[in-house]
């Protein structure tokens, strides 16, 4: 199972809310973000990382399926620039993985 989470830059959960009004990820795992905002507060920018939850299938019957694991990507920056020219970065990347949305 594949899933996404957002943090600001002190590793604290935000809510997408903050910066889309919708969010959706397809049957492959890609992130939809729409109707982009550049917010205004919070520790910014904000961090996007991947993550999956892993089960391995018993290969025999009477086999107890082993407890899931979690995996995550590394976290990669994000830069929403405002209509005024303004935009979530700091002036510190968080790393060079940082991506510019417009």
């Amino acid at each position: 199972m594949y899933g996404w989470e957002f943090s600001d830059v002190t590793g604290r959960s935000v809510d997408s809310s903050l910066f889309a009004n919708s969010v959706s990820m397809d049957s492959s795992g890609n992130l939809r973000l729409r109707d982009l905002v550049a917010p205004n507060r919070g520790n910014l920018p904000f961090k996007i990382r991947c993550t999956a939850v892993v089960s391995k299938r018993p290969s025999i019957p009477d086999e107890k399926p082993s407890s899931p694991k979690l995996y995550t990507s590394d976290y990669f920056g994000m830069d929403v620039r405002r209509s005024d020219g303004t935009s979530t970065r700091t002036g510190e990347e968080v790393d060079s993985k940082l991506i510019y949305l417009p």
